[in-house]
């Protein structure tokens, strides 16, 4: 499924300041950006609500986004994850696509490279 406008998205990333550029850079793309910093509060922004898309930070304090990931699957499996993060390795990547991620992003990525990831 490839992402388009009016589609919403969960961003989950401790980094405030990139979670939020991030948002603001979708929201001007015209998609409906939910914010979460943490597992938990990730938990709670889908509580109501599962987005259609999420990008996850895969190194967070707590629990981290591999963790997440399955979680987010386990209740939504339709649901496009795409994992991103500073300390990319094969291992972790190859671990990302088993548990049902569409693909994973090194750090530093642009909306563009995001949405692409998604296609």
């Amino acid at each position: 499924m490839t992402p388009s406008p009016g589609q919403s998205i969960l961003l989950v990333d401790d980094d405030d300041r990139l979670r939020d550029r991030l948002a603001w850079a979708f929201e001007g793309r015209g998609y409906q950006a939910a914010v979460a910093g943490s597992y938990d509060e990730a938990l709670e922004a889908v509580s109501e609500k599962m987005p259609d898309l999420a990008l996850i930070d895969l190194r967070m304090p707590g629990r981290g986004g591999l963790e997440l990931l399955q979680t987010l699957l386990e209740r939504a499996p339709s649901l496009q994850v795409v994992v991103l993060t500073g300390y990319a390795s094969i291992p972790t990547a190859v671990e990302a696509v088993r548990l049902g991620a569409v693909n994973y992003l090194q750090k530093p990525a642009d909306v563009d490279m995001i949405l692409a990831a998604f296609s």
